[in-house]
């Protein structure tokens, strides 16, 4: 499983993030030595604004430690910053449910415009395996 931790301050290195989500788990249930995978660290510029956000990426296996890990690292304190995390999901075009639902006609669509932010311009910074 995939972890997205949002919010990390800007000075995180990949060896925080693997400390931090160390110091919650509790390995005594599982047989496996290896239960991190990939770490990466993320910056989103946004080009209106100018400022910065900075995502983490983290891979954990089992599933079943991933999702012990992912409800104590939810509102924990990273360097003095509080972060929440959350399951990342890969998405498909081909997969999306949302592409196959018809509109309604007789349902007005109470959007009036797009609530993502496709402007941000993503930098991968740091990445450790």
């Amino acid at each position: 499983m995939i972890i997205f931790i949002s919010n990390i301050p800007e000075e995180t290195e990949c060896i925080d993030i693997i400390s931090f989500v160390e110091s919650v788990m509790d390995t005594r249930d599982f047989i496996m030595r290896e239960f991190i995978g990939d770490v990466s660290i993320m910056q989103l510029e946004d080009p209106v604004t100018g400022l910065h956000e900075f995502h983490a990426l983290v891979t954990i296996e089992p599933d079943a430690l991933a999702r012990k890990v992912l409800d104590d690292v939810h509102e924990g304190v990273l360097l003095g910053i509080t972060v929440r995390a959350r399951e990342y999901t890969l998405r498909k075009r081909s997969n999306d449910p949302r592409s196959k639902r018809q509109p309604s006609k007789a349902i007005n669509d109470m959007r009036k415009g797009e609530r993502r932010r496709h402007d941000m311009v993503g930098v991968e910074l740091k990445k450790e395996n």
